[in-house]
């Protein structure tokens, strides 16, 4: 806005909607997680939840089993999921889990090589995996074409936060 701006108006507007009844993005079901991650002790710093805290609250091993039982009831007939982890040890904790449900898993975070972090990426997107957890890293700008006929089919977000742009 004003004097100088880079983007002065909209030059094309389409409804989220009528994208997704065209095809061109899928449509989204929203269901709640019947497991909560207690926030009472998880303070706020710059508008969102610290997060050493949040994932030290996340990482409640009955909460973790909980909730990947959660995650393998409800996406049972589901090919692909992405889940997002709130600390690595928590993402650590869910893989585990989700092993032990028999579930072919695998964890990208920011200390991955370019080249472990590729492989497993690669192996989420060809179907060798069914299960990939992320913490910070695959977020704006990461595409699941490529997947089983090109769609993900369960994103779980297990990192809870304030702002709504995250999502």
């Amino acid at each position: 806005k004003g004097d100088g701006a880079i983007f002065d108006g909209i030059c094309y507007d389409i409804p989220v909607g009528m994208l997704m009844d065209q095809g061109y993005l899928g449509t989204v079901v929203s269901k709640g997680s019947a497991n909560k991650i207690d926030l009472t002790n998880v303070h706020m710093r710059g508008g969102e939840f610290i997060e050493s805290e949040l994932a030290m609250a996340a990482s409640d091993p009955e909460l973790v089993r909980a909730t990947v039982a959660e995650i393998v009831e409800r996406g049972a007939d589901r090919k692909k999921w992405l889940i997002f982890a709130s600390g690595v040890g928590h993402a650590e904790m869910m893989q585990a889990e989700f092993e032990r449900h028999g579930i072919e898993c695998a964890t990208v975070t920011g200390t991955d090589g370019k080249t472990d972090r590729d492989g497993k990426i690669s192996a989420f997107k060809n179907g060798s995996l069914r299960c990939l957890l992320n913490v910070n890293v695959l977020t704006t700008g990461f595409n699941v074409h490529g997947t089983w006929k090109g769609k993900l089919h369960c994103l779980g977000l297990r990192a809870e936060c304030w702002a709504a742009r995250i999502y």
